[in-house]
């Protein structure tokens, strides 16, 4: 990628930055921003972005790693089980329901694909990603227990599909005759497996060593990011030289992480806030400009109408179902339904499958996948900060009326 282009990208990721603060109620959001930019810059020419499809791909595996263990070390899982039932409700029956109501959708849609790939898009697109509907998570608007549900449940989603996307590519593999079954299914499960153990093993060795260290006060406070991030690259780093999946270790050695290390991990906030922050407007900068301009030589009405499909019946409905029979209201059940954008993981995926094989129709998944990414980075950013605040509105008038009602019995 040019020199000339980097700079442009910069630029543009400047004077977004000195505009942000002032836009968080505004129908407008970074990812936005740096994916119109990159794409811009591809469309017109200004800059040459032909050879940068590898640096997209890196990137964007470097980020996801980071974001994985980051977003699961913040997680506590003790505290999740005591409180807050809705993002389990949501992981354990609404990820599910959105994989399989993607799929019947697939299914209609693109008859051609055949179960595996038709499976594997819909698993592709089920996981979401918070730094898309960012106004929502970081809104003062929106009650604190609806901003749990959703950090909590994109914080998960990505790391637990990871192990379903590896073996549906496995069958979609063996499927187009390419290997045996049973070279598939072992290579399956050593993906799953030494990513398992590498990521609790990294999990608890660092939570220990980084736990003895600020105890002996050998660790400061500078410092405790920078180890965090070395964990994640080794907990990668282990999982892959043992040909286990990096992103399976990077997600469990994060949670075990945070959860044993006993104290809260007030360095991976910071660095969420901003060192992360910036990867992952990185990569949507790329992703507009080298992949998205892929997905739109090829688009098509299926291709648009699945992306619609995607982002409403497929997210909304698995989600609206999983959380009846909880306290949670009609508008609190849409409300969540709706903001399931997607994102870097699904980026990630699509790029990875491609390299495990000859995958059945391999670039009708890809397309599907990135249109699906842009129109959540549109929809999304555009309704984020609008409808945090209304719903925020919404709430504290149903909580002055609950008052009003009890206070009059």
């Amino acid at each position: 990628m040019a020199i000339f282009s980097i700079a442009l990208l910069l630029t543009i990721l400047l004077l977004w930055c000195l505009i942000a603060e002032r836009t968080a109620s505004l129908p407008v959001t970074g990812p936005m921003v740096m994916t119109a930019g990159g794409l811009l810059l591809a469309t017109t020419g200004i800059a040459d972005t032909s050879n940068a499809h590898q640096a997209a791909h890196v990137l964007a595996e470097l980020t996801l790693v980071i974001v994985l263990f980051a977003d699961a070390a913040k997680i506590n899982l003790q505290s999740l089980k005591k409180a807050n039932n809705q993002p389990l409700r949501m992981l354990g029956l609404g990820l599910p329901g959105a994989m399989l109501v993607g799929m019947l959708a697939g299914a209609w849609l693109f008859p051609e694909l055949g179960f595996w790939s038709i499976a594997l898009l819909a698993a592709i697109l089920a996981p979401t990603d918070a730094a898309l509907g960012e106004a929502v998570v970081s809104s003062e608007s929106v009650p604190p227990v609806t901003r749990q549900t959703l950090s909590v449940e994109s914080g998960l989603n990505d790391g637990l599909v990871v192990p379903v996307v590896l073996m549906l590519a496995c069958g979609a593999n063996i499927s187009h005759n390419i290997g045996s079954a049973t070279e598939w299914i072992a290579l399956g499960a050593q993906q799953i497996g030494f990513g398992v153990i590498a990521g609790v093993l990294v999990g608890l060795v660092g939570a220990y060593l980084l736990r003895t260290a600020m105890d002996a006060g050998t660790l400061g406070e500078s410092w405790q990011g920078i180890a965090s991030l070395a964990l994640a690259g080794l907990a990668w780093s282990i999982a892959e030289a043992v040909h286990g999946n990096g992103f399976l270790s990077a997600f469990l050695a994060g949670l075990v992480f945070g959860n044993k290390l006993d104290r809260p991990a007030h360095f991976l906030f910071e660095f969420s806030e901003a060192e992360g922050h910036l990867l992952v407007l990185a990569t949507f900068a790329l992703f507009g400009a080298v992949l998205l301009p892929e997905a739109l030589e090829h688009l098509d009405g299926r291709v648009v109408l699945y992306a619609i499909l995607s982002l409403t019946v497929v997210r909304m409905l698995p989600v609206i179902m999983s959380l009846l029979g909880t306290t949670s209201s009609w508008s609190e059940r849409f409300f969540l339904g709706w903001f399931g954008p997607r994102g870097l993981a699904s980026i990630l995926f699509i790029l990875l499958v491609g390299e495990s094989g000859q995958i059945p129709h391999y670039d009708l998944l890809t397309t599907t996948v990135f249109t699906t990414v842009a129109l959540s980075i549109l929809l999304h950013g555009v309704t984020a900060g609008p409808l945090a605040t209304l719903y925020g509105k919404h709430r504290s008038a149903d909580t002055v009326q609950d008052t009003q009602i009890d206070a009059h019995q």
